[in-house]
């Protein structure tokens, strides 16, 4: 499949989706966030919406900001020149992510690192085999 907008973007929604449930149970942000302010079915599920709402805005933010570096990115077709480039742009997207949302825990950024190397081989299949390819 080639590389598009659409996709880099649906690929950066579910990538900083599954990274801020790993961040919720990992820092215990959903305990602390959710459970520890609800009292009841009720309270627990309306504190989940917020939750959701709240990470959302995160999820948006941040893949308006990289979704075309990674477009450019994921379009090169030089390995070296690829390789190098994703390691660019992850130290970036690691600068990026903990300078403005987790400045005191810079595991998080590290986090967010394994989950965008998890999930680019995942979309971008034939990105991954032109760099696992000799």
């Amino acid at each position: 499949m080639s590389i598009s907008l659409l996709r880099v973007g649906v690929f950066l929604v579910a990538k900083y989706y599954a990274f801020f449930i790993v961040l919720a149970f990992v820092n215990d942000g959903f305990q602390t966030s959710v459970l520890a302010n609800s009292r009841g079915t009720g309270e627990v599920l309306s504190s989940t919406f917020y939750y959701f709402i709240y990470i959302s805005w995160a999820v948006l933010l941040l893949g308006l900001v990289l979704v075309l570096p990674f477009y450019f990115v994921l379009k090169i077709r030089r390995k070296a020149v690829l390789i190098l480039c994703l390691i660019v742009l992850l130290l970036v997207e690691f600068g990026l992510y903990t300078w403005a949302a987790s400045p005191l825990d810079f595991w998080n950024g590290f986090y967010n690192g394994l989950v965008t190397m998890l999930f680019i081989p995942l979309f971008f299949k034939s990105v991954f085999m032109n760099l696992v390819k000799r």
